[in-house]
């Protein structure tokens, strides 16, 4: 029978015969690409360390990225019968699978909801929801990858102080700073916060985006090789949902959270987010529904550049369903692209 560690070496099997490679810089060296064989044997990523003999660890949820080099991240959330903890493994170009690790180092309470963001050095950045048993309530935790010295201590981004915390998402740039981002409930609402991290610094004081009427959802994150930030939620809000952003530009501050999308109706998280680093550039796919599960669905798309602002949203995919090219497939997190997004909103569907 099929096991759960099958599952798993078949997920990453599946997202790299699906995906295919992530665009390179111009500066970065080709890449070798896959063999077939290599292509058809896929390996179990997950440790075969057992903590007790009796027990079947179960591992869920696999999160991949993948640099523009060919480095491979992978983390995952584990199941040893008590507990549930974050792990992590990990490919350079050219080399096999590593030995995975638990990456989560401290032991506060079951962790959930891992992701992860590699740059083109092979540095990753890790993220995940963690429980604090001894206040009853969710933090956020972080750890980062360097190549050639494994993964670091994991450390709190936000203590969930304010409230529990939920699905966060990560970006890492190519200097090695990250932002993350989360859902965060103060009691009567649900928010959107942010963190950004500087190495050698840490994590910075966490900080609201938006301050509207309305629950906030998850939010997705993206950043360019430069620095420049981006993270794209929906509102929910009385008979309606919008799509809100906020945006960074190295040197300056998150600037005030704007609405992206310009016509009534229900949007759901963004089914794609794109990057281009030369020039800067972002783009943002999204389904948009008349009701909030029925109606007519049309496909749209807006662009944001830093220093030009946001270009009108439009549908350009009509009821088609497509997703962003560059996007590949609907995922979410992109390594940087060296080629330019198209300059249309219709271009961008295919």
């Amino acid at each position: 029978h099929i096991t759960v560690f099958a599952l798993l070496a078949l997920s990453a099997f599946i997202f790299l015969t699906a995906c295919g490679p992530v665009p390179r810089t111009s500066q970065s060296p080709p890449a070798a690409q896959p063999t077939v064989a290599a292509l058809l044997t896929p390996k179990t990523l997950e440790s075969t360390l057992r903590l007790d003999p009796g027990i079947e660890e179960i591992p869920f949820y696999p999160q991949i990225a993948e640099s523009t080099h060919g480095d491979v991240v992978a983390v995952w959330e584990q199941f040893d019968g008590e507990r549930h903890s974050i792990w992590g493994n990990s490919r350079r170009v050219h080399q096999d699978w590593g030995r995975a690790h638990v990456i989560q180092t401290s032991d506060t309470g079951h962790s959930y909801s891992p992701r992860v963001a590699v740059n083109a050095l092979g540095q990753a950045a890790a993220i995940w929801v963690q429980m604090d048993s001894a206040l009853q309530t969710y933090g956020i935790w972080s750890s980062r990858l360097e190549p050639g010295a494994g993964w670091g201590a994991a450390v709190q981004v936000e203590r969930g102080n304010v409230g529990p915390t939920y699905a966060p998402g990560i970006a890492i740039d190519d200097r090695g700073h990250a932002v993350a981002a989360w859902q965060q409930s103060d009691g009567s609402r649900v928010n959107v916060r942010a963190s950004w991290f500087t190495p050698g610094a840490g994590w910075g004081q966490a900080s609201p985006l938006e301050q509207g009427k309305g629950d906030l959802g998850t939010p997705q994150v993206a950043m360019d090789a430069g620095g420049n930030a981006l993270v794209v939620w929906p509102r929910f809000h009385l008979d309606r949902s919008e799509l809100w952003a906020s945006t960074y530009v190295v040197g300056g501050a998150w600037d005030q959270a704007m609405r992206i999308d310009s016509v009534p109706g229900y949007v759901h998280t963004p089914r794609a987010m794109a990057v281009a680093s030369v020039p800067s550039q972002f783009a943002v796919l999204w389904d948009h529904h008349e009701g909030f599960v029925t109606g007519p669905a049309g496909v749209w798309a807006s662009q944001y550049q830093p220093g030009r602002g946001w270009r009108a949203s439009s549908a350009p995919c009509a009821d088609k369903l497509q997703v962003l090219a560059t996007a590949r497939a609907d995922k979410v997190s992109l390594a940087a692209s060296a080629k330019p997004l198209p300059t249309t909103n219709t271009e961008i569907c295919y």
